[in-house]
Formats: structure tokens, C-alpha cells, sequence
């Protein structure tokens, strides 16, 4: 299938109740299309918000949350779109907070409205608590992440341990889309990374004092 286009199939297989509105908001998505994905995680959600499908809503409303994040993606965001990705992934959370899209979409918000400190926190969530529930077509959004974590690090003068790093090295090691030279590009990251430590620094965590 290519690109940002939908084979009118899958619509009228909607129509003729064939595929749910939920199958068909993953097609557009898929597509990049998101502004219609968006309407019919919206027409799902609508659908089973008087139930107890906590982790199938916080699931919906993440990805409205992530396809106003991408729609909006190369261009100028406006504070009250900043606001409306936060607040409706902030309800992602509520539903299920193990979420890590939502989670992403609350660091995004606070990041692109240079809070950079509360996006590292965000960030920094996912990486200690939720590395081992992220999906395979998630991995790359994820990977991501981890770059624009390491350049706030920089900004906010902090220097992660090694657990930290350990936890990001086993996970990508291990991920189903690993590659070699993004497996390298990332190695080059931490080893940046860790040369911002000044000799002093390393001695104390190495506890070369005691």
C-alpha cells in the first residue's frame, strides 16, 4: 500500500460494518494520514466510552493526542495546540499509566514549549519504567526520543549513570527493528554523553574517594 494513499476497499469495508472504526483509524494512521485517523479514533472512542475498556481508551486517546503531535510535524505550533496535545494525553495517562505514547506526547508538548526539565522527566519515565511494553511500530519513535533526551541532558547540565545507559543499550540490543548503524549512531550519543563528565566527576562515581 502506498504512502498517504487509502484503497477506497477498506472505507467500504467500514461501511459494511466489515472493519471497525478503531481497524480503520490504524489504516489511516499507518498512511499518515492523520487528521482522518485522528476522526476515527474519535468515532471509537465514542463507541466504547460508557465501558471499562480503560486501556483501549487511553490507547484511542493517545493517538488523537500523537496524530495532532504529527499533523502538526515540520510546522509552527501553537501554544493552544501545545496545550490540547498535553491535557488529552494527560487523560491517556489517567486510563492507563503505563501509556508510553501518551507519556511521549506530554514530554513533546512540554519540550516544543521549552519546559525542558519536565519533558526530561517524561522522558526519563519511559526509559526506567516502560522500555519493556514498547511495540515494535513504536520502537522508532522511541529511539528517537532517546537522541532528544540526551541533547536536553546537555541543555539542563545532567549526567545520567550507568543503569540509565544500561537500560537503553539492553533495550535497543534486543528490540525487533534493532540496526547495526543505528545500533552505532546511538553508541556515539552516550559516548558524547559521558565525555561531558570532568575527571572529578568520574572519580566520584566510580568512588575513587571512599
Amino acid at each position: 500500500m502506498n504512502k498517504k494513499i487509502i484503497d477506497s476497499k477498506f472505507i467500504k469495508a467500514f461501511y459494511n460494518k466489515e472493519i471497525s472504526s478503531l481497524e480503520l483509524a490504524k489504516i489511516y494512521f499507518d498512511n499518515e494520514l492523520y487528521s482522518a485517523a485522528n476522526t476515527f479514533f474519535n468515532v471509537h472512542l465514542g463507541e466504547i466510552l460508557n465501558t471499562n475498556k480503560f486501556e483501549e481508551k487511553s490507547y484511542c486517546i493517545s493517538q488523537i493526542a500523537l496524530c495532532y503531535l504529527l499533523q502538526q510535524k515540520d510546522k509552527n505550533y501553537g501554544e493552544w495546540q501545545l496545550s490540547m496535545i498535553h491535557d488529552t494525553a494527560s487523560d491517556a495517562i489517567v486510563f492507563n499509566p503505563n501509556n508510553y505514547i501518551a507519556w511521549y506526547c506530554v514530554g513533546e508538548s512540554y519540550r516544543l514549549l521549552n519546559d525542558n526539565k519536565k519533558a526530561y522527566y517524561c522522558y526519563s519515565y519511559i526509559i526506567m519504567n516502560l522500555l519493556d511494553d514498547i511495540k515494535p511500530e513504536d520502537e522508532n519513535i522511541i529511539y528517537n526520543m532517546i537522541f532528544v533526551l540526551f541533547d536536553i541532558l546537555y541543555m539542563i547540565n545532567i549526567i545520567k549513570y550507568d543503569y540509565f545507559i544500561n537500560k537503553i543499550m539492553n533495550w535497543y540490543i534486543n528490540s525487533k527493528n534493532y540496526d547495526f548503524m543505528k545500533y552505532v549512531d546511538l553508541m556515539n550519543k552516550i559516548y558524547d554523553h559521558k565525555t561531558q563528565l570532568s575527571e572529578e566527576e568520574k572519580n566520584i562515581i566510580n568512588n575513587k574517594y571512599n
